[in-house]
């Protein structure tokens, strides 16, 4: 929880500090993702642009964002028809387990899918981090971020509240907040993946601190 602050904290302090260039960012990956099917890519530029800031302490050029667009096109395309495949799948067989089974068992089919999409997202931040930063392969950058979620289930679902509060606040406002929307989550997820408490990898705290007392 305490870890999970400290990365919203900063997280704010990031997009406060850059708000020109957040507010400019989502207007490109609104434009971009018109076609639909470049929703992915330019979804996988905005981390790009929001993870270099983060890293250089220093806005990117707008320019950058097409490079990036153009170098993750493939992978953004991939992340598009997983997402659609799992809402797919999530929303059918809710639909039609809800008419077969009985109301309890259709309730718990419901609900296992429910988190099921929420698991999904809370592993996105590291899931970008890996495929766009790391550059993994696209199964093993998944295996990693759900190895990553289990490590850090309270910080990794501290992050599916943005997500929520951004979709809320979207649709609850004006349109020109929606200029902020995707930009921010992609600062919020950039900051989150940075400073993951436990790594895909890594030995547990207690452990690294008894080797450090031994």
């Amino acid at each position: 929880m305490k870890a999970g602050l400290a990365a919203w904290k900063r997280s704010f302090g990031v997009a406060w500090s850059n708000l020109p260039g957040v507010i400019m960012l989502n207007v490109l990956w609104l434009v971009c993702s018109l076609p639909v099917i470049t929703v992915g890519p330019a979804t996988l530029a905005s981390y790009w642009w929001a993870a270099h800031v983060l890293r250089d302490e220093k806005e990117e050029r707008m320019g950058s964002f097409f490079v990036a667009l153009k170098r993750y096109f493939w992978r953004g395309l991939l992340w598009s028809v997983a997402w659609a495949a799992v809402l797919l799948l999530a929303y059918t067989n809710t639909a039609l387990y809800g008419q077969w089974l009985p109301p309890l068992a259709g309730a718990v089919v419901r609900m296992a899918w429910v988190y099921a999409v929420i698991f999904l997202v809370a592993m996105q931040p590291y899931l970008f981090e890996l495929l766009v930063m790391e550059e993994h392969r696209f199964f093993e950058a998944v295996k990693r971020s759900a190895w990553q979620v289990a490590a850090n289930p309270v910080y990794s679902h501290m992050q599916v509240v943005v997500v929520g509060l951004a979709g809320f606040v979207a649709w609850r406002t004006t349109t020109m907040v929606c200029v902020l929307v995707v930009a921010l989550v992609m600062v919020w997820w950039a900051v989150a993946a940075c400073e993951v408490p436990w790594r895909y990898g890594e030995r547990r705290r207690v452990e690294r601190d008894l080797r450090d007392v031994l």
